[in-house]
């Protein structure tokens, strides 16, 4: 089987170039159309929302500000988790 392979191989010379010309062409083209990160995101997504209230403490910003945010974000479809951080 070999050595039928190998004879077609050097009798044929011309076509064994011409094939691998073609596969060389068509790995090419392929290597361009990949979409391949070498490091994928992996964060989740998320929203951060900064607001500026002057003269409210961080409870009154929580309670008037956050908790809604938070609430009216809770209700979108496929949230997983809801978290906030207010501070003065």
């Amino acid at each position: 089987m070999l050595d039928k392979v190998l004879h077609f191989s050097l009798t044929q010379r011309f076509l064994v170039i011409i094939a691998t010309i073609l596969m060389v062409a068509v790995g090419v083209v392929s290597w361009q159309q990949l979409t391949l990160d070498a490091v994928p995101d992996i964060t989740t997504n998320q929203v951060a929302i900064n607001t500026e209230t002057g003269g409210m403490s961080p409870e009154e910003v929580e309670k008037l500000v956050t908790f809604p945010i938070e609430t009216s974000m809770g209700g979108i479809p496929g949230v997983e988790q809801v978290r906030s951080l207010s501070q003065y």
